[in-house]
């Protein structure tokens, strides 16, 4: 029986883990990015900045320097797709990122009309990658010949497997051709495949790093083909889907993203009716016929802003014959069922990837019990506005108005209605300070407490002493003022309570 995602996700690391590894790489960005995007700057009050280690840019440059030989070998273990990928220089991570938040479960939602369902065979037809009957497992088998040597060799080309960098100096060794000696080919076969998963097909954040838990696929290189690599992209892209979504709800000011999003992006856009600009259904890999300006003209192309934010859903979806994607097209009315095998998930009862994550509208609404899935949030939401914002949006929308005393009324209105909300916050403040005090001044008058336990004098009441208006200049925050007044008196009630305890025992 095949492993579901949810099992797929507990062998895999942890969000925590991702989480961790996305803060590392916040401090490695600035030196160098390692992806084909360059998003990470973030002016103030701007959306998120959206960063990616994945390089298809980088794969293909190392790929175009392999010689008949080496192409050969690759072709042996079913990767012969990676040999055909176009050069896509740059990347619009911000398509990507919309795409991975329309990603429930199994599916990609547009919207409750344009439904399409992500399966492995659909990875198969993007890629041709294998799609095998074995799961790959992140158990270590007893390890190779071929695996020692490679772990020995890439030590000593650099930082150990982990490294990419190891991966593809061993790539461009100019020693690996019909001579080699079998443990030689077997290394090289190793070392394209921790080369492809690190910078395309599951990329993490770490620069140089790549996580191995598909050793037990790469043991016998003979039998790398016979695993189910599709399933094994798919699987990371969800992961990378719910830390997305967990980023996006913590209110991350950078999303690093990861897992294979390339995918979204051509399966998506290969799905659409773009006219002209529609490629043809003959052509596999379908990777194959996306180039960077094809794909640049067919982003342009379904791009529309809605009320601020960037949208890139201004297509309809195109029927596709069953011998390109074997998918499901799900309409309002309708529905096309596919011939395919088996669905990327079993249409059994089981949970949502997402809906360990809180179902949250426009502006991070909902609460940490929802389960629903999450729906996407507009990025005007989520950006900081200060009083500054409202005429910079009048100039910038309305020009025409410039200078005229409508703008002018509006501003002062807009400035009145900001200081009142100051004086309100304020005031809350205080109202909150003087609440607190007579809270606590009426238990150190009842004084039950401290009559409990045998002391005539309440401990609520402050050895500082507190002037009448003091809570009028709120000037310490209250964090502080708390400190101040009750938190040396609960932690003396506190110790004496658990000293007369004490007494009571022995």
């Amino acid at each position: 029986m095949e492993a579901t995602l949810e099992q797929a996700a507990l062998r895999a690391p942890t969000l925590e883990q991702d989480q961790r590894d996305a803060a590392a790489f916040t401090g490695n960005s600035s030196r160098d990015h390692g992806g084909d995007a360059a998003e990470a700057t973030r002016a103030p009050g701007s959306a998120p900045a959206v960063t990616s280690r994945i390089s298809v840019q980088k794969v293909c440059s190392v790929v175009r320097k392999f010689g008949k030989f080496k192409r050969n070998l690759v072709e042996e273990i079913g990767f012969g797709g990676m040999l055909k990928i176009r050069m896509l220089t740059r990347l619009n991570l911000k398509f990507s990122a919309w795409l991975m938040e329309r990603v429930e479960s199994n599916e990609l939602k547009i919207d409750e009309e344009r439904i399409l369902k992500i399966q492995d065979h659909d990875v198969e037809k993007v890629f041709g990658l294998p799609c095998g009957t074995r799961l790959i497992s992140p158990d270590t088998p007893e390890p190779s010949e071929a695996c020692i040597e490679f772990l020995r060799v890439s030590s000593n080309l650099s930082k150990g497997a982990h490294s990419l960098k190891a991966a593809e100096a061993y790539l461009l060794r100019d020693d690996i051709n019909e001579d080699s000696s079998k443990v030689q080919i077997d290394c090289f076969k190793i070392a394209f495949l921790v080369f492809v998963v690190g910078h395309l097909l599951a990329p993490s954040t770490k620069y140089d790093y790549i996580s191995i838990d598909f050793w037990a696929a790469l043991n016998d290189t003979s039998r790398i083909k016979e695993f189910n690599w599709c399933r094994y992209v798919l699987e990371h892209l969800i992961r990378a889907v719910r830390k997305l979504k967990s980023d996006i709800r913590n209110r991350h000011k950078t999303i690093h993203l990861v897992g294979c999003h390339v995918f979204l992006q051509v399966f998506y856009l290969d799905n659409l009716d773009l006219g002209p600009l529609s490629k043809t259904w003959e052509g596999l890999p379908r990777i194959s016929l996306f180039d960077y300006e094809s794909v640049k003209k067919m982003t342009e192309m379904i791009t529309n802003d809605v009320g601020g934010d960037t949208s890139f859903a201004g297509a309809n979806v195109r029927l596709l014959p069953s011998s390109i994607f074997k998918h499901t097209f799900r309409c309002a009315q309708d529905v096309c069922q596919s011939h395919s095998e088996e669905p990327f998930i079993p249409e059994t009862n089981q949970a949502d990837i997402a809906s360990d994550l809180p179902c949250h509208s426009p502006g991070f609404g909902g609460t940490e019990d929802q389960h629903s899935p999450i729906n996407p949030m507009l990025r005007s939401s989520f950006t900081e506005t200060g009083p500054e914002d409202f005429s910079n949006h009048l100039r910038l929308k309305y020009p025409s108005l410039v200078g005229h005393p409508l703008a002018a009324i509006l501003e002062e209105h807009n400035a009145r209605i900001m200081e009142n909300i100051s004086q309100i916050s304020n005031s809350y403040q205080i109202a909150m300070f003087s609440f607190m005090d007579q809270l606590l001044g009426s238990i150190s008058e009842n004084r039950c407490c401290c009559r409990a336990l045998g002391r005539t004098n309440c401990l609520l009441r402050s050895p500082h002493a507190i002037p009448g208006n003091a809570h009028r200049t709120p000037k310490k925050r209250k964090s502080q003022f708390y400190s101040t007044v009750t938190g040396r008196a609960i932690q003396q009630i506190l110790g004496k309570h658990k000293k007369t305890r004490g007494n009571r025992t022995s």
